[in-house]
C-alpha cells in the first residue's frame, strides 16, 4: 500500500472502532484513566501505521498534539526520525500532520467521521484543519 492507502485505511479503522471505543469511554474513570483514549490512538498509529510505512527502520511523529517521545506505546521514548507530511493538492503546500477531527457546530473534535485532517505549519507552529479530499500524505526524514 502507499502512504495515502495506509493513512486513509488508519482514519477508516477509527471510524468503525468508535462506537465501541465510545461505549468504553462512556464507563471509563477519567479520574484513574484520563489519557485512554490518546494512549489507544498512539498504540493504533504505531501498529497501523507506522509499521507499514517504516517497516522498523525508523518512528513516526506521534499522533495528536503530543510531541514528547514519552507518549510512545512502543518504544517508548525513541525520538521520532520521521514524520507524516500533509500536502494540500492544490497548492503543493506541505504541513506536519497531526491528527484526524470532525468538523462539528461546536468546532473541531475528535469524533466520527474524522473528516478533517489537523495540520501544523513547521514555520509558525499554528495549526490549520483541511478536508480529506483536498490532502495527499507523504513520509518525510526529520
Amino acid at each position: 500500500m502507499n502512504v495515502n492507502q495506509v493513512v486513509l485505511s488508519f482514519q477508516k479503522y477509527v471510524v468503525a472502532c468508535w462506537s465501541q471505543i465510545s461505549l468504553i469511554l462512556e464507563n471509563l474513570d477519567w479520574d484513574s484513566d484520563p489519557y485512554f483514549i490518546d494512549h489507544w490512538l498512539q498504540s493504533n498509529w504505531e501498529l497501523l501505521v507506522e509499521r507499514q510505512l517504516l517497516k522498523g527502520n525508523g518512528f513516526l511523529h506521534p499522533y495528536g498534539f503530543d510531541a514528547n517521545p514519552e507518549c510512545r506505546q512502543t518504544a517508548v521514548g525513541e525520538a521520532a526520525t520521521h514524520r507524516l507530511m500533509v500536502v494540500l493538492k492544490s497548492e503543493k503546500i506541505s504541513y506536519e500532520f497531526v491528527s484526524f477531527v470532525a468538523s462539528t457546530t461546536k468546532g473541531n473534535s475528535l469524533e466520527p467521521p474524522f473528516d478533517k485532517v489537523g495540520a501544523r505549519d513547521l514555520s509558525s507552529r499554528d495549526i490549520s484543519y483541511f478536508s480529506l479530499e483536498l490532502v495527499e500524505f507523504e513520509v518525510e526524514v526529520i
